[in-house]
């Protein structure tokens, strides 16, 4: 048969598909306006990516994380202020949640590869929201703390 009469394929992923489909197919959805594109299903896991991939999350993020640092840095000065461990408590659940929207959002697998490009943070981040949880549930399940902060604090 000569190349005419064969349909040319294209991979299929802008919609996710593992495959191919003619190349006309892909070029008349391409040419179509996007309200009548065929649409993936809704997922919350591709909108936790959004989401997460957001330059205002992000930016917000960063901000908790050098907000934790100047806490640290005042409860240091001021251990008598009696509020410490629940501002604390906050940062941490903050954090916790951070930590599970990636998980859930990337999937373990894709979150600890070696070859992720954020492998490195992501090891970090695992590290240390995974003390603070350590040293929270320690003094939940034990009900025993001076005032001042855990073993953990200086990591978070």
């Amino acid at each position: 048969p000569s190349m005419d009469a064969m349909p040319f394929l294209s991979p299929d992923r802008e919609n996710g598909h593992v495959g191919y489909v003619p190349v006309s197919t892909v070029d008349e959805e391409r040419a179509m306006s996007p309200s009548k594109r065929t649409k993936k299903p809704f997922s919350y896991s591709d909108l936790g990516l959004e989401v997460i991939r957001n330059k205002r999350f992000q930016g917000a993020m960063a901000l908790l994380i050098t907000l934790n640092a100047l806490v640290i840095g005042f409860e240091t000065d001021m251990p008598h202020w009696p509020i410490w461990n629940e501002v604390e408590n906050t940062f941490l659940f903050i954090f916790s949640l951070e930590f599970l929207l990636r998980i859930c959002c990337v999937g373990p697998r894709e979150y600890f590869r070696y070859t992720n490009q954020d492998f490195s943070w992501n090891t970090i981040d695992f590290i240390v929201v995974g003390l603070g949880l350590f040293d929270f549930a320690t003094i939940q399940i034990l009900s025993f703390r001076k005032k001042g902060s855990g073993f953990a604090t200086l990591f978070r």
